[in-house]
This record gives C-alpha cells, sequence and structure tokens, in this order.
C-alpha cells in the first residue's frame, strides 16, 4: 500500500504532466492567420511587411513566457518566421491608395489639346488624376474672357484617382 506521500508526490506528478500537455495545446493555437491580407508588421521593433499571408502563434505557453512566432510570406515570395517574439503590432495595409496629382499640371494635355471634365490623366513619372475644372478668367461681367473663341485658362483642378498599392509589388527584376 502506497504512503500518503508517495500518493501526493504521484498526483503532483500527473498534475505536472496534464498542465505541459495543455500548455502544449495551447502553444499550436493560432492567434492570427491571414491569407492574402497584405499587413504591416512591426516585430520586436522591427519593422515588416506581410505581403501573402501571415500567422501569429503561441510559442510556448507559461514555459516559454508570453512569446509568440510569427511566420509571414514577403512581396518576393520568401518565407521569414521568428520566434520568442514578446511585442507585436499589426496592422492592415490598404490595397489601393490615393494618386499622386501634379501642383502645377500644364493647362493642356500631351497632345496641346484641352483637358476634359471626367477623364483620368496620367505623367511620365507616374502621377495620375482626374480632371474637375478650369480655372479661367473672368472679365468684369463676370464671363470667361475669351481668346480665339474659347476661355482663357488660368489653371486646373484636378482630383486623386485610386490605385493598387504597390507595397506589396515584387522587387525582384
Amino acid at each position: 500500500m502506497a504512503k500518503a506521500g508517495e500518493t501526493l508526490i504521484g498526483w503532483v506528478v500527473a498534475l505536472a504532466v496534464l498542465f505541459g500537455i495543455v500548455q502544449g495545446i495551447d502553444a499550436a493555437k493560432t492567434y492570427l492567420s491571414a491569407s492574402d491580407t497584405p499587413q504591416a508588421l512591426e516585430i520586436d521593433g522591427q519593422s515588416a511587411v506581410a505581403c501573402h499571408g501571415a500567422t501569429v502563434r503561441n510559442d510556448g505557453g507559461m514555459l516559454a513566457g508570453d512569446t509568440f512566432r510569427v511566420e509571414y510570406t514577403d512581396s518576393d515570395g520568401l518565407k521569414h518566421s521568428y520566434r520568442g517574439v514578446r511585442k507585436l503590432r499589426v496592422d492592415d495595409v490598404p490595397k489601393t491608395v490615393k494618386s499622386t496629382v501634379p501642383a502645377t499640371p500644364s493647362l493642356t494635355d500631351q497632345n496641346d489639346k484641352d483637358y476634359v471634365v471626367g477623364n483620368v490623366y496620367s505623367w511620365a513619372n507616374g502621377w495620375k488624376g482626374k480632371f474637375r475644372s478650369y480655372d479661367n478668367v473672368a472679365g468684369d461681367d463676370g464671363k470667361p474672357m475669351l481668346m480665339d473663341g474659347k476661355p482663357i485658362h488660368t489653371g486646373t483642378n484636378w482630383e486623386s484617382v485610386d490605385e493598387p498599392n504597390l507595397l506589396c509589388a515584387s522587387t525582384r527584376r
């Protein structure tokens, strides 16, 4: 017959084993898994961009402290894995961004024609904008002044357009 002390030790060992199993199950718990949503990551103070999936898992429960394993794929398809991560910040990256519009574009398009309201125009440097209106010289009566039957333009008004976010475009050539 077992003594009371041996029985107590047996129970403590059994609970410790059970606790270890539970912690092992917890270690495999996935906190975040995103298939193709681009995400900006800050992993223990280092910046990264997950372009093709990010996964965050518990990295060992209480035995490893409150640490995580972070795995992601970058814009070139390279896989990265960090273990023992203590501080993690995850932000969604928008799929589209607003275009850059030139501050003072010319008064006519590249073919020396007037811009058409509502059309989207692109510049050689990659800027893009949707034409809204002209600013015209007005006479004393408030009506546009004309030259050769056309209003005299003094400026243009543009709005940005949505473009694909190139943050996750491959840098491989």
